[in-house]
């Protein structure tokens, strides 16, 4: 399923005037906000840009489920699979202290796998909507470059490229921002 998304040109400046609207889905915006960090090069001139976006309450609801999912999968993990290895281990009559050594890396193992197996199945047991969310949630806005148009000034940026999922939110940041919306 392909997101719709809006890519939009602004100046480079120390501060931006942000909407007061979920940066994904152009909700009313709560009083949490999520930073989206870019650093790169135009020439030979690094840039680092960091925007403080806000996020709606539905938004930070579905995150904090999500990472709860996480953390019940990441505790499952480290609890069973060292259980399962020292279960095995003790069929076959492994030495003890062998399968100590394997239940501390199977916790470490198991907590990533754990987690990262949680939220693949509750992803993948969702419709694709839920899936789209996600996808909006993790990254509402990527920077995707810095510009310069000033021939005179070759490998200096004056301005930058950002992708935003929601469009209304691109259109409120663009007229607050001395911007454009760019063709895709």
């Amino acid at each position: 399923m392909a997101d719709n998304f809006t890519l939009v040109q602004v100046p480079l400046k120390k501060d931006y005037e942000i909407p007061h609207i979920c940066c994904s889905c152009g909700k009313p915006a709560g009083n949490r906000r999520r930073k989206v960090a870019f650093n790169g090069m135009a020439g030979t001139k690094k840039y680092s840009i960091v925007l403080e976006l806000p996020m709606c309450e539905e938004y930070i609801q579905k995150a904090r489920s999500m990472a709860i999912t996480g953390l019940v999968g990441a505790v499952a993990g480290a609890i069973l699979l060292p259980l399962i290895i020292y279960l095995i281990n003790r069929a076959f009559g492994v030495d003890i202290s062998k399968t100590l050594l394997l239940a501390g890396v199977a916790i470490l193992i198991g907590l990533f796998l754990g987690s990262f197996l949680a939220n693949w199945l509750v992803t993948a047991l969702r419709p694709p909507e839920f899936r789209s969310w996600i996808a909006r949630h993790q990254q509402p806005a990527r920077i995707i470059n810095f510009v310069g148009d000033d021939p005179s000034k070759p490998g200096k940026a004056d301005k930058m490229i950002i992708r935003f999922f929601s469009a209304d939110f691109a259109a409120q940041y663009v007229a607050r921002n001395s911007g454009v919306v760019l063709d895709q």
